[in-house]
Formats: structure tokens, sequence, C-alpha cells
């Protein structure tokens, strides 16, 4: 059996992956948000899941830690990967104490900030060539761009919640007030700047401040409205 989905959230994967073991279904792999499974008996696997050490790839020290615990690494493609173990050996935490469920968070939303921004930078610099060569596709390209980076966005967003409330931080330590912020200097900018820049990289930087400023407002209203 093979499933396609796209999970942003670490616990929500855990769940999903843990109910369909209950269910009789092994994960065998995973690339890209595919999912392949094998029947195997209900029960008979818990998962867990990491960024691996070493970029693209786990050391071999790591290996060798899991591996003393019975832990298998799955095989899979990129940053992520997901480990699974024998119910019967007990619960599978790879990080159970507060300070390390903290550190593994923060490496999780660098990640998703670092490709968040790449994404958003890339989408304006997109759009930038679109503009000055008139092409329609390519705007079309760096919307997708763009949607895929306040998709990450907001994956990093949460990620910084679980971090906050963790440890008990103030609200203002809140990264979404500073994308409000970034926004609006981005459009100001945009408008100030106006008789100094080409017109194609001011509505990019305002491109980029709308994202911001629009992704900002909208989790400020949703928060009041939960």
């Amino acid at each position: 059996m093979k499933k396609y989905r796209l999970l942003w959230d670490k616990t929500e994967e855990m769940n999903w992956l843990n109910d369909l073991a209950k269910q009789g279904w092994n994960l065998t792999s995973f690339g890209l948000g595919l999912y392949s499974f094998e029947r195997c008996q209900p029960g008979e696997y818990v998962y867990e899941a990491d960024l691996k050490d070493k970029g693209i790839r786990i050391s071999r020290a790591y290996r060798e830690i899991l591996e003393s615990q019975n832990i298998e690494i799955i095989p899979t493609v990129g940053y992520w990967f997901l480990v699974r173990r024998k119910a019967a050996l007990g619960p599978l935490e790879l990080y159970s104490d507060t300070p390390s469920r903290i550190s593994q968070y923060r490496r999780i939303r660098r990640m998703f900030g670092a490709v968040a921004a790449l994404e958003l930078l890339f989408s304006a610099f997109v759009l930038c060539i679109a503009i000055h060569a008139g092409s329609g596709w390519m705007v079309l390209e760096a919307s997708v761009l763009a949607l895929l980076g306040i998709v990450l966005l907001n994956a990093f967003c949460q990620t910084d919640r679980k971090i906050r409330s963790l440890e008990d931080a103030p609200q203002s330590a809140d990264p979404v007030r500073k994308l409000l912020a970034a926004g609006g200097v981005l459009l100001g900018c945009s408008v100030l700047l106006r008789p100094a820049l080409p017109a194609c990289l001011l509505w990019s930087m305002a491109f980029l401040g709308m994202i911001l400023g629009g992704f900002g407002l909208y989790v400020t209203w949703k928060r009041k409205t939960v």
C-alpha cells in the first residue's frame, strides 16, 4: 500500500503512523511525502522521527546508538528520517525529557525557517524575472513557490509555538510579530525607493511584504478566533 501525504507536524505524523501500525500496516520506506506500507501484525511496531544529524545523512555514531536500542532506521529521502521498533520492547521516545525535546524542536524550526526563507526569496526572484520578461508562466511559478514558502512558514510558526509552550516563553517572543514588522518594512521600502529601483525589484519587494504581512495578520486573526 502507498499513501501520499504532506505532514509538517511531527506529532501528527507519528500519531498517523502508529494508528496505521495498530491496523496492521508497517511502514517500509518514505520520501517526499510518499509512504510505502506492507502488512504486519496489528500493533507490531511503534514509530518515531528525527532530523538527520549530518545534513542528508545519519552519522555512524548515531546509527550505532539507535541499533543498540533495537531501533530500525526506515529508508528515507531528505533531512527527515523515521525509525521503528517492536512494540513489545516498550514505548519509543528518542527525546523523553523537556530539554532534549526543546533542542529537537529548535532544529526542526531552524530547518523550516531556512527552507521557507529560500522558497520566498526564490519566488520573489522568479517574479522579478517574470515581470521583466513579461512571462505569465513564470508569474504562476513564482506563485507556486510562494505558496510552498507560506506552508513552510506556517510549519515554522507551529513549531515555534511548541517550543515556547515547553519553555513557558512570553508572548513577546512570538515570531509572528516579526513577520508583521518585516512585511511592513518591505512594503514601505517598495514605496519609498520607487524612484531609485527598477520596477521589477519594487514589485518583488511588495510581493514579499504582502506575503509576510498577510500571513502574520492571518495567524493573528486565527488565534483570536480559536
